[in-house]
């Protein structure tokens, strides 16, 4: 393996263990794919009540599943 090749496979990894890098993978894996709208995985993220976002791909799989149902807006 090239130096660059390791380089490159080590920071997309560094990237998917970062904050940023897990939720911007998570947000290609549901809404890029159609699978959820944007706002549905804004609002779960957010819900995660974690600082790292440690729980947010067990609950958005909650919601894919139907575990979670479509949250109401309460006025």
């Amino acid at each position: 393996m090239k130096l660059v090749d390791f380089i490159l496979r080590t920071e997309s990894v560094f990237n998917l263990l970062s904050e940023e890098g897990k939720i911007d993978f998570l947000k290609t894996q549901f809404v890029d794919s159609g699978t959820m709208r944007k706002e549905i995985f804004d609002e779960i993220v957010g819900a995660d009540p974690s600082k790292n976002n440690k729980y947010s791909t067990w609950l958005l799989n909650q919601y894919v599943k139907t575990v979670i149902k479509p949250f109401k807006k309460v006025q």
